[in-house]
């Protein structure tokens, strides 16, 4: 029998109606556009880090070298099997972030998974010059993971920016046919 012999839907939802529509997310070969239209390998390594690891924008400004340095540091750790001789190396590490989606704006730490290449092009990054200089004023465990060309760390809305501005010169060159944003990736 039914749990309740009323039904509550019968004229249509208590509510407006959901929507149906699922975010589109950017293609991979959008994405590739989007990095070949940058002038810049560390925005690069950003859209591909963000694509790779699924970090919202919030986040970007909130990750540090010593986040991306464990990440890859796992990758030194042995994984136990049955058999001794038999080791491995796992294609993708786990990374910490101080999540965005707590309560009343709190942080919520979470972690995410991110391909060792895409984590070894951020940290080739980290041995340029330019990333060299700043980062001889600040400390691995605050130095964050992703500067702007101001040498400041990434905010949301600078990062809105950098894929606005990016969707813009491709959709110029006729590369991509849509706007992206930070959500999308």
């Amino acid at each position: 029998p039914p749990l309740r012999p009323d039904n509550p839907f019968s004229n249509g939802y208590l509510s407006p109606k959901p929507k149906t529509s699922l975010v589109e997310s950017c293609p991979l070969e959008d994405l590739k556009e989007l990095m070949l239209v940058s002038r810049h390998e560390r925005e690069r390594s950003l859209l591909q880090f963000m694509y790779d690891s699924g970090v919202r924008r919030s986040e970007v400004g909130r990750l540090t070298v010593k986040d991306i340095d464990d990440a890859l540091n796992y990758d030194r750790n042995q994984l136990l099997t049955d058999d001794p001789q038999l080791t491995f190396s796992p294609n993708y590490a786990p990374l910490f972030i101080e999540g965005s989606k707590g309560r009343g704006n709190q942080i919520k730490p979470r972690y995410t998974l991110v391909s060792k290449c895409t984590l070894q092009r951020v940290r080739r990054g980290h041995a340029t010059p330019f990333f060299k200089k700043i980062q001889k004023r600040v400390p691995a465990s605050s130095m964050p993971a992703f500067l702007t060309s101001k040498g400041t760390a990434y905010t949301e809305r600078t990062v809105t920016r950098l894929l606005e501005r990016l969707s813009e010169r491709a959709m110029k060159m006729k590369t991509i046919v849509r706007t992206y944003s930070p959500h999308t990736l």
